[in-house]
């Protein structure tokens, strides 16, 4: 069975937020309990947030001394 989950982080990031719009757009059509939705933009935020603060050089870059 083909993987269709990205290997590279930028390409997960950007893949993974195209399935959860589409998801959350579509979420009565294709059967997706509202909680399901939720649950995944609260692990969509914690994704983001640590992907923001891994791939910024500036936002984790020690102070000059």
């Amino acid at each position: 069975m083909a993987d269709y989950v990205p290997q590279t982080d930028a390409d997960f990031n950007v893949w993974q937020f195209n399935l959860i719009e589409i998801l959350s757009l579509n979420a009565t059509a294709m059967g997706v309990p509202a909680d399901v939705i939720t649950s995944l933009k609260a692990s969509q935020a914690r994704w983001t947030d640590a992907y923001d603060k891994t791939s910024n050089k500036h936002k984790t870059a020690l102070p000059p001394m």
